[in-house]
């Protein structure tokens, strides 16, 4: 799936790092075992780099019944839009 609606403002990183229209973005969720998902992101984007490359996988870990949920931090996703 092409990627739609991206701030060209943006950069794809806390590096710096541009990326251009033809930017793809793949998520691949996998489900470990009844807790746990893993995470893995392939960016392909052949007007700016030579070749696609894959980000480290995220481990995300279902909270057990009972555990103190307290509140969602807000997060910003678009830097320039933080101030």
């Amino acid at each position: 799936m092409k990627a739609t609606s991206l701030d060209s403002r943006e950069r794809l990183d806390g590096w710096g790092n541009p990326f251009s229209d033809d930017m793809r973005i793949e998520e691949r969720w996998h489900r470990l075992d009844r807790d746990n998902l893993e995470l893995t992101v392939k960016f392909d984007d052949p007007k700016t780099y030579t070749k696609p490359w894959v980000s480290d996988k995220k481990m995300f870990r279902l909270q057990p019944k009972g555990t103190p949920k307290g509140e969602l931090p807000e997060i910003i996703f678009a830097p320039m839009d933080e101030n």
